[in-house]
């Protein structure tokens, strides 16, 4: 079965608690490596119905056969999902080169090939355009990098990837000194990869890929594990 990413699939989902074995179909967004985005029908009611996978949630899932028909069916929750970011707080922001990275909940020790090093809970690692919003102004965004630090206009000699020399690493430098934590209080996959992570005192990250190539936008991973990184790529 041909599976385009970021493509519509028809996916179905068990019922249960019914008495009789049954499955609801309904769209998903196929990601990578046989991962898919549920998304909920348009009359769904947990009160009406209990699926085993929530819509919402990030799944694998593998053909079945009904009568010669084929069809997917969900089999099995993705190890990351975006509800985990759900009440983590941002505990840092960095780059190496023009990618962005994130750091999510507490950090934690693990042993590596290098000795101990502490990891967070959860990391977002970005390398298409993506901006943080307050209110009605874009506070933070990836075109910063190009801009230096000092605000000065003539950028002949400027060298962006020296680190601390651009805007961008100003401001998330100032992100991080913050009196107040952000928290994520929602975190949302919309369509063509792009990604919503709302946080407390209204701000909100939004993750926007701009461009067809076939090449990774984003991951969202669990750092010092052997899980599954959730990729979206073009």
């Amino acid at each position: 079965m041909l599976k385009s990413v970021n493509s519509r699939f028809t996916v179905y989902v068990r019922l249960l608690n019914e008495g009789t074995p049954c499955s609801r179909p309904t769209s998903a967004v196929h990601l990578k490596n046989g991962a898919y985005s549920l998304l909920p029908t348009a009359d769904y009611d947990s009160n009406d119905e209990e699926w085993e996978f929530v819509p919402g949630s990030i799944v694998f899932c593998e053909e079945a056969r009904d009568g010669g028909s084929a069809f997917l069916r969900a089999e099995k929750l993705h190890p990351v999902q975006l509800s985990a970011l759900v009440g983590l707080p941002l505990i840092g922001a960095n780059r190496a080169g023009e990618l962005a990275t994130f750091s999510f909940g507490a950090l934690r020790e693990v042993q590596t090939s290098r000795g101990v090093r502490q990891k967070p809970d959860l990391a977002l690692h970005l390398q298409c355009a993506w901006r943080l919003v307050g209110g009605d102004s874009v506070l933070l965004g990836s075109s910063d990098l190009y801009y230096p630090a000092d605000g000065r206009e003539d950028r002949s000699d400027f060298n962006w990837d020296i680190p601390g020399a651009s805007r961008r690493d100003a401001l998330m430098e100032e992100l991080m000194r913050g009196d107040e934590r952000l928290t994520v209080v929602n975190a949302e996959l919309g369509i063509a990869g792009a990604l919503k992570i709302q946080f407390n005192q209204n701000y909100c990250f939004e993750i926007m890929p701009n461009n067809s190539i076939d090449d990774e936008y984003w991951r969202l991973f669990k750092p010092g594990t052997d899980d599954e990184h959730l990729v979206i790529e073009g």
